[in-house]
Order: C-alpha cells, then structure tokens, then sequence
C-alpha cells in the first residue's frame, strides 16, 4: 500500500537549500511543502512501516558507494493539457540509477512509478506557453551546474491529515563505503 505522506528521496544538502529554494519560492508550487529533494519513490508506505523498510534498505545500500551528482541540465515533464513542471537533472545518472535500483531490489513490493526513473529536482511550474522563456531563466542561473555528495537517502512523512505540513527527514540510511 503507498502513502501520499511519505516519501523516499534524495534530499540536497543543507548548504544548497537557500540557493535552490530562492528559485523554488517563486515557481514551484510545492515549495512550501517539500525540501530540495530527489524523489526515489513517492508515494512511498506507511510511517508504521518505516522501521520494517530501514533494515533492507540498509543492506541494499551497502553495495552503493557514495557519488557525486552534477545537476547540470534542464528539463520539464508536460502534465494536464496546458500546464508543464520544469526541473533540473543530471545528464549523467549513472550513480542515482544506482541507488534507485539498489532500493527497487530491497524493496520489491513498493509501487514505483511506471516507466525509467528519471532523477530530477522540480523548480517550477508554468503554462506551456511559458515554458521556453522559464527554461531558458533555469539554464541561465544553472550556470555549469551544481555538485553535490550523495551519501545518504531520506524517508520523509508529512502529517496525512493535513497535506499543508510540510514533509520532515524522519531517517536517513547512509550508502556504502568507498
């Protein structure tokens, strides 16, 4: 069973929280409600069964180093008939599609979404009219990029009564040793 209140990610580092949320304030809808984060499996399951989940994450993730990520492109997903979200990706992807699957392997009975992962950090949303002006911001102040370590995943939950309260850090599982 998946719950819309709790979430498996990829949270950025605090350091980057205010470069990345100053984008975040004025286009992304869920700013209020989320960190900076990569999403591995939203919904994810219950906050009850966290403490089931952690062990087989924990021995999965053993087997996955810690990494660099470069979010250094631009993209956007279309979503209903007028409205698109925008966001960063790496164009190399190697070690989060790692991860990804380390965990799809600890944890086969979670629903993922259909189709490949596709690592992305959501920095807005807009019109698709909008969309070419609003990526074209993005790639600007992306600048080369931003590189960050990877040595962690989140599980993440949020009040299930009240989808307002934002998303906290309930635990987080280190990855492997180099």
């Amino acid at each position: 069973m998946s719950d819309v209140s709790t979430a498996l990610a990829i949270v950025l580092p605090e350091h980057l929280h205010d470069i990345v949320n100053a984008v975040r304030a004025k286009h992304d809808s869920a700013y209020p409600r989320w960190p900076p984060h990569i999403n591995l499996i939203f919904p994810f399951i219950p906050l009850s069964e966290f403490t089931v989940a952690i062990p087989s994450l924990q021995a999965a993730l053993q087997t996955v180093p810690p990494f660099a990520l470069r979010l250094d492109a631009v993209g956007h997903f279309s979503q209903a008939t007028r409205q698109a979200t925008y966001h960063l990706k790496p164009s190399d992807s190697a070690g989060i599609c790692a991860v990804f699957a380390a965990v799809s392997k600890a944890l086969p009975h979670v629903a993922t979404r259909q189709g490949k992962f596709r690592a992305h950090l959501t920095m807005g949303q807009c019109d698709k009219g909008e969309l070419n002006g609003k990526i074209a911001d993005l790639e600007e102040w992306l600048g080369a990029g931003i590189t960050f370590a990877i040595h962690k995943i989140s599980l993440l939950s949020r009040d299930p009564c009240d989808r307002r309260v934002p998303f906290r850090v309930v635990s987080t599982i280190e990855l492997g040793q180099l």
